[in-house]
């Protein structure tokens, strides 16, 4: 096994039980309701959530997954849990540039998950398409493209994003921010934000990165790799994106490190393999400086011997 992905689909029913495990006390906590295989439930979508569309007058408007019923304040986006093993990850920080294939350049920090097969996982993902339905209320049905379900392993995956960059228009009325150097260290990402004539708003970036294996605490996003069983918060929306087409997104709000059982399995394993890898052949090596010694004590008796020598040609 070469990568933690090997050794997460090489052990299947190990790792399956432990996450099965999660969502089954994750379903009965006390954030149960949040849930997004509790949105799966038959028409629970369509109750206990409102679509928000930010400029209702437009048929191509942003439309937010909102609280129902709001009284007081403005709405409040409802952020939902799902766990899962992270099978591929882009996160800060950004240190190169991203390959362009002719379209439009738009970084993105992204995390994508896959539930090994679990029912809990794919009603989960039920629930994202009942939260698709309950968005394209808002317009014309036929204009929100169709949500599309990736596999790895033949397992099914969800990807959730965060866009680095809205576009001045869009971001008309919100808050602005400043990529830091833990962010973009290179600064790249503000190079690419000049040239597309973007800006970095708060709402981009309301992304949190924390382990919770023994208690709570945040962590930097590079301790985030494949293998690690996490429990992702996600929004979801939908937006333009021309020809009068509508994209429903699921965006990465946090991203909560539960267990990095695979990772130590990973490299304890490897550990054993280097133990028990047999013996090099003994290479000789003279250390020290006793045959220099020895050397220069013959050659000084050499040269006494040979004056001794001289000495007594001499005398005779």
């Amino acid at each position: 096994m070469n990568t933690y992905l090997d050794q997460l689909f090489g052990s299947l029913e190990k790792y399956r039980a432990e996450l099965k495990a999660v969502m089954d006390r994750e379903a009965g906590g006390k954030n149960q309701s949040l849930q997004l295989g509790v949105m799966g439930q038959p028409d629970r979508a369509r109750v206990a959530t409102a679509a928000l569309s930010r400029a209702p007058t437009s048929s191509h408007s942003r439309v937010d997954i909102v609280y129902p019923d709001v009284k007081e304040g403005s709405p409040e986006e409802m952020v939902f849990r799902i766990q899962g093993f992270i099978v591929s990850a882009q996160l800060p920080p950004f240190m190169q540039t991203p390959r362009s294939s002719g379209k439009t350049l738009q970084p993105k920090q992204s995390v994508k998950i896959t539930g090994l097969g679990l029912e809990e996982f794919d009603q989960a993902l039920k629930g994202i398409q009942a939260l698709r339905d309950v968005v394209s209320s808002q317009y014309d049905y036929t204009t929100l493209t169709p949500w599309k379900v990736e596999t790895e392993h033949t397992f099914s995956t969800l990807e959730a994003s965060n866009c680095y960059f809205s576009s001045s228009h869009e971001a008309s009325g919100q808050e602005t921010v400043t990529l830091g150097k833990h962010v973009d260290p290179m600064g790249i990402l503000l190079k690419i934000g000049q040239e597309l004539r973007s800006v970095h708003v708060q709402d981009m970036w309301w992304l949190t990165m924390s382990v919770c294996i023994v208690s709570y605490q945040q962590i930097s996003p590079g301790f985030i790799r494949p293998g690690h069983l996490v429990e992702l918060q996600v929004g979801v929306c939908s937006v333009p994106i021309g020809k009068g087409k509508n994209m429903m997104l699921v965006k990465l709000r946090s991203v909560c490190v539960l267990s990095r059982l695979v990772e130590h399995d990973f490299n304890t394993m490897n550990l054993q393999r280097m133990i028990n890898v047999a013996p090099m052949n003994k290479v000789k090596r003279k250390v020290g400086y006793d045959e220099d010694v020895e050397e220069m004590e013959t050659s000084i008796e050499k040269r006494m011997r040979i004056s001794d020598d001289q000495d007594e040609n001499m005398t005779n």
